[in-house]
């Protein structure tokens, strides 16, 4: 049987003559990005602007995590334990997952302090006392690196607005 003109005609070409199928290239950012929506939790993560976490839903998984399980959180992982939670509620998922903690609460000692402690315990406190307080209520260790900080001499003292990093960054480099 003959092919009518209404039929397309398939004709394979020979090889070494195959047609360059032109993609749009791929940029390293969203190669990366999708990279890591591969997993189910961190595409629920970023599915919609309206479950973006705030510092007080932070706050709230710090002091969550620390009354149940006596785990003392940075604020990053506080961010993955939440997100984690709440695709479990919502999706019945309960894949074993591990989350890393890649900080130590010690980093932002002020605002694990405030979460497990609330406001008043770090009134008129500075980092070092804040790492303190929070090493006498959850009996967690200072790491030796923090606690070094404090004899070590400021580095830099430079302050600018907003406005100006563009140009603190050139002067910090020697730029004009």
């Amino acid at each position: 049987m003959q092919n009518s003109e209404s039929e397309p005609k398939s004709e394979k070409p020979q090889r070494g003559q195959e047609k360059a199928v032109q993609t749009a290239p791929v940029s390293p950012e969203k190669r990366r990005r999708d990279s890591l929506m591969s997993n189910r939790a961190m595409r629920y993560a970023y599915s919609s602007v309206e479950k973006r976490l705030h510092d007080r839903d932070c706050a709230e998984e710090i002091a969550r995590v620390f009354e149940q399980h006596h785990y003392l959180m940075d604020t990053h992982t506080a961010v993955a334990s939440r997100v984690l939670r709440q695709y479990r509620e919502t999706s019945g998922d309960l894949t074993p997952t591990v989350i890393v903690s890649t900080a130590s609460p010690y980093k932002f000692a002020a605002d694990v302090l405030t979460a497990v402690a609330g406001k008043n315990a770090v009134a008129g406190l500075d980092a070092f006392a804040c790492s303190d307080e929070l090493e006498a209520r959850s009996g967690m260790p200072v790491p030796q690196q923090v606690k070094a900080l404090r004899s070590l001499p400021i580095r830099h003292t430079a302050h600018c607005e907003k406005g100006g990093m563009a140009q603190a960054v050139l002067d910090a480099f020697g730029g004009k």
